[in-house]
């Protein structure tokens, strides 16, 4: 199993990654229902951004955890 996070913020896209990109899952789809598709910019989230975003992003992580681990169960 290989995991890889690609950004895809202004600052870092690119043509070449989008045979990457057509191949992978989002991040925030290990986040519970109603999370955002993408990890927002804290830099625009007001006063709590940076909260909020290290809470979402936590929140996936531990979605993607649980989705390892039933995949090397049933493996």
């Amino acid at each position: 199993m290989r995991v890889l996070f690609v950004c895809l913020g202004n600052i870092c896209r690119s043509p070449t990654a989008e045979p990457v990109r057509e191949r992978v899952r989002l991040f925030l789809e290990f986040a519970p229902q109603g999370a955002p598709q993408e990890v927002p910019d804290p830099y625009y989230g007001g006063p709590n951004g940076f909260e909020e975003v290290l809470d979402l992003v936590e929140s996936a992580a531990r979605g993607l955890l649980s989705y390892l681990r039933q995949r090397a169960r049933a493996a």
